[in-house]
């Protein structure tokens, strides 16, 4: 299980590139949400959902934010 987090601003900079309107990010599939994520060069993931839990319930320095942050949970891996 990873759980991976990229910014908002890639999904913008995402559909920017496009040439096309942002849409919600429920409709994000996982190869886009990977291209943003690659494309961003960043390595912002947690190796269990446990991982993740403990980063946002303590309110730690990677704990993603909704209004900031958007997150994929990629079970196979």
């Amino acid at each position: 299980m990873k759980v991976r987090v990229i910014d908002y601003s890639e999904f913008e900079n995402f559909c920017e590139d496009l040439g096309i309107d942002i849409f919600p990010v429920n409709q994000i599939t996982d190869e886009q949400f990977m291209n943003m994520y690659n494309d961003s060069g960043s390595d912002w993931e947690f190796n269990s959902l446990k991982e993740f839990e403990n980063e946002f319930n303590e309110d730690g320095g990677y704990a993603p934010m909704p209004s900031e942050h958007i997150i994929r949970f990629f079970p196979n891996e």
